[in-house]
């Protein structure tokens, strides 16, 4: 599958309205797994790469961390921002391998306003608000956290779950899981995780989340390890956004300057 991420512009025209600036429709359909899964559509940031490993079936991902410690690892879509207070659909599908002393610490989701080269964690620490960090965190820490996931908005934890779709930590991680999110933009943001080997989930949480704050947004993906450590990939990401667009009318007045021109043009 090609990477690629669509513009379509829908012009809404309603009496009045007519002034307002398109509304572009951004759709995303990444398969990191594939040949070409290399994409200038992604900033690269700390430790992240693109990734071919050859013991791994298929060998091709998008690896935020490698299964060394101390790593800090970010890709971000340099494609334009996204008006995320608007209603809109995402997924992702993640693998973990060849943990080393338990596994961490995770990998994570963000849409934020911090630019492509953001460097933060799983969680979303050290991002500035607004921002909305969807959370693995796969390290069986002291603290007693089991496997689980966890959304924080804003610098709050406003949700987690102990992830029973996820095994006991081994020599390796195989199973490839999926992230589903969506947002209503009325408030209300709703989460799954899905282990694709044999369909376990941890269920459709609904979770109460004003994102409207978040008009020029950058999306992307983060993951870190500390003493202990496992490859952290991507393997791919759709989604469907709303593009954030200029102030209303500017798109429309540089429209009709130019029209203006060419009459005058005619006429002389």
């Amino acid at each position: 599958m090609h990477l690629r991420a669509k513009s379509v512009a829908m012009t809404l025209l309603c009496g009045a309205a007519m002034a307002a600036s398109p509304v572009w429709a951004v759709t995303y359909d990444y398969d990191f797994t594939g040949a070409d899964h290399n994409s200038t559509d992604f900033s690269l940031v700390g430790n992240a790469s693109w990734a071919s490993d050859g013991a791994l079936s298929p060998p091709n991902r998008l690896r935020l961390t490698s299964n060394g410690g101390g790593q800090v690892g970010n890709a971000w879509v340099n494609t334009g921002s996204v008006d995320a207070g608007q209603a809109w659909s995402a997924a992702f599908t993640w693998q973990i391998t060849f943990g080393v002393g338990g596994g961490a610490d995770g990998l994570g989701f963000h849409v934020h306003e911090n630019g492509t080269a953001a460097n933060t964690f799983f969680n979303g620490a050290g991002l500035s608000t607004p921002y909305l960090s969807v959370g693995i965190d796969t390290f069986d820490n002291a603290e007693g956290s089991a496997f689980h996931v966890e959304v924080h908005r804003d610098g709050s934890q406003i949700y987690a779950d102990n992830l029973s779709v996820i095994p006991g930590m081994g020599s390796s991680f195989d199973d490839v899981y999926q992230v589903l999110m969506a947002y209503d933009g009325g408030g209300n943001f709703s989460l799954n995780v899905v282990n694709t080997n044999g369909g376990a989930s941890t269920g459709v949480a609904g979770i109460g989340a004003d994102l409207s704050a978040l008009d020029v947004a950058t999306l992307g993906f983060s993951a870190n390890t500390g003493g202990a450590a496992e490859n952290h990939d991507i393997r791919t990401f759709n989604g469907s956004f709303v593009a954030a667009v200029p102030e209303p009318g500017t798109g429309l007045l540089f429209g009709v300057g130019l029209a203006g021109l060419a009459l005058r043009r005619r006429r002389a």
